[in-house]
């Protein structure tokens, strides 16, 4: 679980990176689909920490005090807030699919191919980036915030002597 969890935050820290970057004017937009590996990478870590809390039945988070989970977990806010910056801002701008046809720039909206400038084109990609990756890093973080408290809730149960699921 620990492996899930290192993954996780790596995923979650990353797309945030992406997603802070992609709004510098001086940082180029990531190569079309070269974000693509982390939006698949949730595929991967995501299943792992919802299965594991179906067999422990995460009861002790959810009975916990909320100032405590907010201590606890306010790194998922943050990723929250990354994600929600992510949305507002690139949701408006997405006018259609950056494309290239015969050298020229172009926004794809649904078959309809709209003429656009090489600057308006760089900023549909980063708009394009900043939504997928706002998508992972949020989702990311949740796997972090389960894997964490399936880590707590092993460890509380480890030192009382009872009895975890193996991990």
């Amino acid at each position: 679980m620990r492996a899930v969890l290192v993954a996780s935050v790596i995923g979650a820290s990353a797309c945030a990176v992406v997603v802070l970057c992609s709004f510098l004017p001086v940082v180029p937009p990531l190569p079309p689909g070269a974000w693509l590996p982390l939006f698949v990478g949730i595929f991967a870590v995501f299943p792992v920490p919802i299965i594991a809390s179906r067999r422990s039945a995460l009861r002790p988070l959810l009975g916990a005090d909320t100032q405590e989970l907010a201590r606890r977990y306010w790194w998922l806010g943050l990723a929250g807030l990354v994600t929600m910056i992510a949305f507002i801002t690139s949701v408006p701008s997405l006018q259609g699919q950056p494309t290239i046809v015969h050298g020229g720039y172009f926004l794809d909206d649904h078959g309809t191919l709209i003429r656009v400038s090489h600057d308006t084109y760089l900023r549909a990609l980063a708009a394009n980036e900043r939504f997928f990756t706002g998508i992972a890093c949020s989702f990311y973080a949740a796997a972090a915030a389960m894997c964490h408290a399936l880590g707590a809730q092993s460890s509380s149960a480890h030192a009382t002597g009872g009895t975890s699921w193996p991990g």
